[in-house]
C-alpha cells in the first residue's frame, strides 16, 4: 500500500510540473485532498508532504514562463501579501536559536506553504483563456474536480463502517482516529487520505460549497458527489470544521437571498429535515442527533462548551491560547521563531496546558508574534473588502470569497489548523482573480460603449 501511494504522490507532482492553468491547480487540490501529508521522499529536505507540490508547482510556473512579478502585482491584496511576506522574514531574523540566514530560509519555507499558495490560485487564471471560472458554466475548475471527489469520499464512507483506515495504517498511523472508548459519534473519526479529521472536514466543506453553488449545471453523479462531500464533512466527527461549514452555508444563502429569503430557506430546510428523519435508518438517526446536540452543546450558553460529547471543550481551547499568550509576553513582536513549539516546548509530547495547541492563536501567541498577527488580519480584511465591493461584477465568486475568509478565520481560531492552507488558500486565490478578470471585462466593456 505505501508504495502504492508514493507512486500516486509522484504522479501527481509529475502532472503538476506538466501542466498549466486551472489543470495544473486541479492537481494540486486533488494532489492534497487524495494524499497523506507525511509522504517523505528525502527526510528534512523540500522533497517531504505537500512541500514537494509546492516545488512542483514553482518549478511549473518557471518552466512555463509565467512566474513573473506583472503577473503578481495587479492582485488587488499584492500589498498585503508583501506584508506577510516582510513579517515572516522578520519571525527568521529574530529567532535566536539559529543564524539570521537559516532562519529566514525557515521562514521562506514558512510562507511557501501558507501564503504563496493563494499566489498559484491567483496564476491558475488567465484572462485570456477561453476556460476560465469566471462565468458559471459546466468547464470551470469546479466541475472537473466534483466527479474525482467521488473516489474519497466514497473511501470515506467505507472507513466510517469498517472502522479503519488503510491510508493511514500504510504511513504509520495505526488507529489514530479510533476511540474505542468513546462511546459518541466521535468514536472513529473519518479522515479519507488527511492526517487530520478537521482539515479533512473542512475540505469536503469547501468542494461542497465551491462545485454546489458555483456550478450552473448538475448531473446525477454530480448530485451524488455533492451529498457525498456534504456527508463526509460531518463523518470527520469535528466540530471546528463542521460549524464553520454550518455557519458559512447560512452567510451564503443570506447573501445570495437576503435575510428575509434566507431565513425562509433555513426555516424550510429545517421542517424537511424534520420530516425526512423519521424514515432514515435508526444509525443515522442516532449519529446525526449526537452531532446536532454537541454543535448545540458548544454554540449555546447553557451547553457545556463541548465537554460533555468529548474532544477539546472551548474551555479547553482557552486554556491553550491563555498559556500560549504567557509565551507572547517574552517575545511580543515577532514570537520565539517557526516550529519553537514542537523543538522547544513539546517535543513530542502534550504540554499540561497547551495540550495539542488546538488553534492558530497558540502558534501566534508562541512562534509567530504580533506583527505577523497584525500582518495575516490585515490581509484577510483586505480579501473581504475587495470582494464586498466587487459584488456586482461576479456576485456568486465575490460572495463565497468572502464568505470562506470567515469561515477560514472561524477554523483558524478553533481548529489544528494543519495543511488546510493548501486548500483554502489557492482556490481563494482563484476566486479572487475570477472577480478580478470579470471586472476587467466589465469595465472595458463599458469603456468601449462610451
Amino acid at each position: 500500500m505505501y508504495a502504492l501511494l508514493v507512486t500516486i504522490y509522484i504522479l501527481f507532482t509529475f502532472l503538476i510540473i506538466k501542466n498549466t492553468g486551472e489543470k495544473r491547480l486541479l492537481y494540486l487540490l486533488l494532489g492534497v485532498f487524495m494524499m497523506p501529508d507525511n509522504i517523505y521522499l528525502i527526510n528534512n529536505s523540500m522533497l517531504m508532504g505537500y512541500m514537494l507540490y509546492v516545488c512542483a508547482f514553482i518549478a511549473s510556473l518557471v518552466s512555463h514562463g509565467e512566474l513573473k512579478l506583472k503577473n503578481i502585482s495587479n492582485c488587488p491584496v499584492y500589498p498585503q501579501l508583501i506584508i506577510v511576506f516582510i513579517s515572516c522574514l522578520l519571525i527568521g531574523l529574530f529567532d535566536e536559536r539559529m543564524g539570521p540566514v537559516t532562519g529566514m530560509w525557515r521562514s521562506v519555507q514558512y510562507f511557501m506553504k501558507t501564503f504563496l499558495l493563494f499566489v498559484f490560485g491567483w496564476l491558475s487564471l488567465d484572462g485570456n483563456s477561453t476556460n476560465n471560472g469566471f462565468k458559471r458554466n459546466k468547464k470551470n475548475l469546479f466541475a472537473k474536480l466534483l466527479p474525482i471527489t467521488l473516489i474519497i469520499t466514497v473511501y470515506g464512507l467505507i472507513t466510517a463502517v469498517t472502522k479503519t483506515n488503510p491510508i493511514l495504517d500504510a504511513v504509520g498511523l495505526e488507529d489514530r482516529f479510533l476511540f474505542e472508548d468513546d462511546e459518541s459519534y466521535r468514536a472513529f473519526r473519518v479522515t479519507g487520505a488527511n492526517v487530520s479529521s478537521s482539515v479533512y472536514g473542512l475540505t469536503c466543506a469547501l468542494f461542497f460549497m465551491c462545485c454546489c453553488f458555483l456550478n450552473k449545471k448538475q448531473s446525477k453523479l454530480s448530485y451524488v458527489a455533492l451529498g457525498l462531500l456534504f456527508i463526509n464533512v460531518f463523518l470527520s466527527a469535528t466540530r471546528a470544521a463542521m460549524i464553520p461549514f454550518i455557519v458559512g452555508l447560512i452567510l451564503l444563502i443570506i447573501l445570495n437571498k437576503g435575510i428575509g429569503k434566507g431565513i425562509k430557506y433555513i426555516f424550510i430546510t429545517i421542517i424537511s429535515i424534520f420530516f425526512i428523519s423519521p424514515i432514515l435508518p435508526q444509525a443515522v438517526k442516532d449519529y446525526s442527533s449526537q452531532v446536532v446536540a454537541s454543535i448545540e452543546d458548544v454554540v449555546l450558553p447553557s451547553g457545556s462548551g463541548g465537554e460533555d460529547f468529548g474532544g477539546s471543550s472551548v474551555e479547553a481551547r482557552e486554556m491553550q491560547i491563555a498559556a500560549s499568550m504567557m509565551y507572547l509576553k517574552e517575545k511580543p513582536l515577532f514570537g520565539h521563531g517557526i516550529n519553537y513549539a514542537k523543538e522547544a516546548i513539546l517535543k513530542g509530547d502534550k504540554h499540561e496546558e497547551l495540550l495539542g495547541m488546538e488553534s492558530y492563536l497558540c502558534f501566534i501567541g508562541i512562534e509567530l508574534g504580533l506583527v505577523y498577527a497584525v500582518a495575516i488580519v490585515i490581509f484577510f480584511i483586505a480579501c473581504i473588502v475587495y470582494f464586498m465591493k466587487n459584488r456586482r461584477y461576479n456576485r456568486d465568486y465575490a460572495d463565497i470569497g468572502a464568505v470562506f475568509v470567515v469561515m477560514y478565520i472561524l477554523f483558524l481560531i478553533y481548529a489544528w489548523v494543519g495543511d488546510a492552507w493548501f486548500i483554502m488558500m489557492p482556490i481563494l486565490g482563484y476566486i479572487m482573480k475570477t472577480v478580478y478578470i470579470s471586472k476587467q471585462r466589465a469595465l472595458m466593456m463599458l469603456t468601449k460603449e462610451k
